[in-house]
């Protein structure tokens, strides 16, 4: 659901990188983590994945409510 409700939301991909950030840990993405979760947005895309694709944005979420930051916040 958190993938879909970004990607109506804000559909350029930097804007819902933000926006993920932001819902999830409550504070603006970094340049680091920025570039990690591009990459892994790209790593995650089929051979034939379109932006349409949510797959990507799905493991992303995924990661980012697994994360100890999410998990142990104070």
């Amino acid at each position: 659901e958190l993938a879909e409700l970004l990607a109506r939301r804000f559909p350029q991909p930097d804007a819902r990188l933000e926006a993920a950030w932001m819902r999830v840990l409550n504070r603006p993405v970094s340049a680091t983590e920025r570039d990690d979760a591009k990459s892994l947005l790209q790593a995650s895309r089929g051979p034939r994945g379109t932006e349409a694709d949510l797959t990507p944005w799905i493991e992303l979420s995924h990661a980012l409510l697994s994360s100890n930051e999410f998990l142990f916040r104070l």
